[in-house]
């Protein structure tokens, strides 16, 4: 009903079922319980609601339990239009004359935008317990142009004695599958690393060359600081079409295929 919020309509439901009501409810039914999910539409709580977010009417509201055995449920299915974001790169590859000359349709659609692409569904299903615990590791199969109609998919599933996992593939009209994944939403978070192990040193003056005998020679090549707040996250969501509203405002997440130079935590403008 229009204007109930997730938890008003999920307590008049759970009444009148009272192995549900026990199951759904933590023992001060102030929360939810563990073993229970609960997704309005195609995502999970956090993401677009939380329980006492008002409804407007025709939502629908999926309890999943977090242990089901049967088919591995799938991922929200995730279309876009591919847009090449590195068309002025140095990296000419992504420019249609020369990628045409290798062969290839039109300028590549650079890794790190496939990757935003991949972990929209993870993000819509998972919400934010991913973003802070989860892992991601992709291979990219071929490579995904300019303009091209994309499909991102998944399922997911929990292996018994492990996390909860899923796979994900990325396809297009002209390509057919063009990347694949694999993610998982450990129960803890795992051990950060030491950054102390890591020393910074200023970015250098001019590029160095690109050999070995010099790289070998260096133990840091230099240190990139880059400014992250709300209009940089807002360039970049526009830049990777990503609309979900948990990566926007000051205590947005920053996009994971942001962080090649960016740690993964909770933004603040600064």
């Amino acid at each position: 009903m229009a204007g109930d919020t997730v938890r008003a309509v999920l307590r008049r439901f759970s009444r009148r079922f009272p192995e549900l009501d026990a199951a759904l409810w933590n023992p001060d039914r102030t929360d939810l319980g563990e073993p229970i999910e609960v997704v309005v539409n195609d995502a999970v709580l956090g993401v677009h609601h939380s329980l006492d977010t008002p409804l407007e009417g025709g939502e629908h509201i999926t309890l999943l339990g977090q242990f089901m055995g049967g088919a591995d449920p799938p991922l929200p299915e995730y279309r876009l239009r591919a847009r090449n974001t590195s068309k002025e790169s140095e990296n000419a590859i992504h420019h249609d004359g020369v990628a045409q000359k290798y062969g290839f349709g039109g300028g590549l659609v650079p890794g790190v935008t496939v990757y935003a692409y991949m972990t929209h569904p993870l993000v819509a299903a998972w919400g934010p317990e991913w973003l802070e615990r989860g892992t991601a590791t992709v291979r990219f199969v071929k490579p995904v142009l300019d303009e091209d109609e994309t499909l991102v998919a998944g399922t997911a599933s929990r292996p018994a004695g492990g996390p909860l996992s899923a796979t994900v593939t990325v396809s297009t009209g002209s390509g057919g599958l063009c990347s694949t994944g694999t993610a998982t939403l450990p129960d803890s978070l795992p051990s950060a690393p030491d950054a102390s192990r890591y020393e910074t040193a200023p970015l250098p003056s001019t590029r160095p060359p690109a050999l070995g005998t010099y790289l070998a020679a260096q133990k840091t090549l230099g240190t990139p600081v880059n400014r992250y707040d709300e209009a940089a996250a807002a360039a970049w969501l526009t830049k990777v079409s990503d609309g979900l509203p948990l990566y926007r405002g000051r205590e947005g997440f920053i996009h994971p295929a942001s962080t090649s130079t960016r740690p993964t935590r909770r933004s603040r403008s600064m």
